[in-house]
């Protein structure tokens, strides 16, 4: 992996992003730093160089760490140890998580001021989390992505673990509709129009709905009664025109 351009400003003066590039996917890797009153957060950090953990410190460190599943722990470890943070995983991967949090979160919680967890079912992990800051702005983990820019893309579908969940899950996300920027974990960032390109990911990965059973029987009784009807027809008719043959000859035989 190549380390780009690192702590770029986003869409909004108070949002920072970094990137490595992996050439295994052809795509970047994300890491989210929100510069919060409260005390700054970072979301699945990626490594950073002694510069940049200069700029971090200079813009007053990090008081919460959010890591979106057990996949996205990156760099949060040695992070952890010059930043004091407190750590937050998701809670339906507790028991086997690399290491220990100092909370953990669920679907609706909300451990700092203007973030609200959205908890991703059906995902390769059982518990990811997407981040959604202020209202507007979705930071995720694996899930949803983006692998050329402008257009939302989902996990493969191989590496899903339910995917009616997992279409659900962003349809759910997708419902929120103040929601202006996505900014995935990995791939490209939207930065407007964001609950449009939610609304429009779930129709690509959607399961076609099953035929009505009723309809299907109806169907099959309708082609039973066609096939019995044809077969009375063609006995009839073989019997009629029998009939007419006998009259024919009889008729011959009489006027010879």
């Amino acid at each position: 992996m190549k380390t780009g351009v690192i702590l770029k400003k986003l869409h909004r003066p108070d949002l920072f992003g970094w990137s490595v590039f992996n050439e295994e996917r052809n795509i970047d890797f994300h890491g989210t730093l929100w510069v919060h009153p409260a005390g700054n957060v970072l979301i699945d950090p990626l490594p950073l160089n002694e510069h940049d953990e200069n700029h971090l410190d200079s813009m007053g460190g990090a008081a919460h760490l959010i890591i979106t599943n057990s996949d996205h722990v990156r760099d949060a470890a040695r992070i952890l140890l010059f930043t004091g943070a407190k750590c937050w995983g998701p809670f339906a991967e507790k028991e086997q998580f690399p290491f220990d949090c100092d909370g953990w979160l669920k679907d609706g919680d909300k451990p700092v001021s203007n973030i609200e967890v959205f908890c991703m079912e059906g995902s390769k992990t059982p518990g990811e989390l997407a981040i959604l800051i202020d209202e507007t702005t979705l930071v995720t983990g694996d899930i949803i992505r983006a692998h050329e820019g402008g257009r939302l893309c989902m996990l493969p579908v191989e590496k899903l673990q339910n995917r009616e969940l997992a279409v659900n899950s962003i349809k759910r996300i997708a419902a929120v509709k103040s929601i202006e920027a996505v900014i995935p974990g990995d791939g490209w960032p939207i930065f407007k129009n964001g609950h449009e390109a939610l609304i429009e990911l779930p129709k690509k990965y959607s399961i076609q709905s099953r035929p009505d059973n009723s309809l299907i029987k109806l169907t099959f009784l309708i082609i039973s009664i066609s096939d019995a009807f044809r077969e009375s027809f063609n006995q009839v008719f073989s019997r009629t025109t029998s009939i007419f043959d006998q009259a024919f000859f009889r008729a011959l035989i009489t006027n010879s």
